[in-house]
């Protein structure tokens, strides 16, 4: 009876956390909070055996506060996860991902860039390890350490990243021209930055042709990578006559 008892809750919880899953997923704030409190009370009247549940719990709940800006309540939530995940389950998994990555996006808020950089690489980490991780998931991850990364001149790190959100948007996954466009946009810049001219033409031009196929010619972000190419090619011949 007692085993009878305890895969019923843990039934009842999974299909309570599902319902506020969907609720998020409907923007549906108040329905979400509501299915994640009746899964707290079956939780509370459970046996200890299902103490493996309580990271997930807060884990929602962690994101329903981080959903409604109340950022210190969800910090707690998501370190308490974390810590209790970490109990039951291997490092890499699905919760302590997630709960990772909003970390690292308060800290980011935050402007605490140290902090946020070391919780989203370890998300990302973690998200690439699991089959479950949705490409754009990590992605977007990816976007906020480039973000840092650039925002802290170190353009090395920063460009590794960005190669590897290319590659994921240009394989199996087939992001959006926009996607890939900002992409090869971003690696002109920082190539320009660092005077590698070659690289960053190269990318630009790349860009360009995205463009010019998604836009026209006469579109504000295809005169902007031509405006980079000419900036570029004028520097080129600068230089040249330079030297004559």
């Amino acid at each position: 009876k007692k085993s009878n008892s305890k895969i019923l809750k843990h039934l009842n919880l999974t299909k309570l956390i599902k319902l506020n899953i969907n609720a998020l997923a409907m923007n549906d704030i108040a329905k979400a909070e509501l299915e994640l409190q009746k899964a707290f009370q079956i939780f509370d009247k459970s046996p200890s055996s299902l103490g493996y549940k309580k990271g997930e719990l807060l884990s929602h709940l962690g994101t329903i506060y981080f959903l409604k800006q109340k950022f210190v309540e969800a910090e707690a939530h998501f370190e308490q996860a974390i810590k209790i995940q970490s109990r039951y389950f291997r490092q890499k998994n699905s919760v302590n991902g997630d709960c990772l990555a909003k970390l690292g996006s308060i800290y980011l808020m935050q402007n605490k860039k140290v902090a946020a950089l070391k919780n989203l690489e370890k998300a990302i980490s973690i998200k690439v390890s699991l089959v479950e991780s949705k490409n754009q998931e990590i992605i977007d991850i990816y976007n906020q350490v480039i973000e840092i990364l650039i925002s802290q001149e170190k353009f090395k790190p920063a460009i590794n990243r960005l190669q590897k959100v290319l590659y994921k948007l240009q394989g199996l996954y087939g992001g959006s021209d926009n996607e890939i466009i900002d992409v090869l946009f971003k690696l002109g810049m920082i190539y320009m930055t660092i005077e590698k001219e070659a690289l960053s033409l190269e990318h630009f031009e790349k860009a360009l042709r995205l463009c010019v196929k998604t836009y026209g010619n006469d579109h504000a972000r295809t005169k902007e990578v031509i405006q980079k190419i000419n900036e570029i090619k004028k520097e080129k011949i600068e230089d040249s006559l330079q030297f004559e």
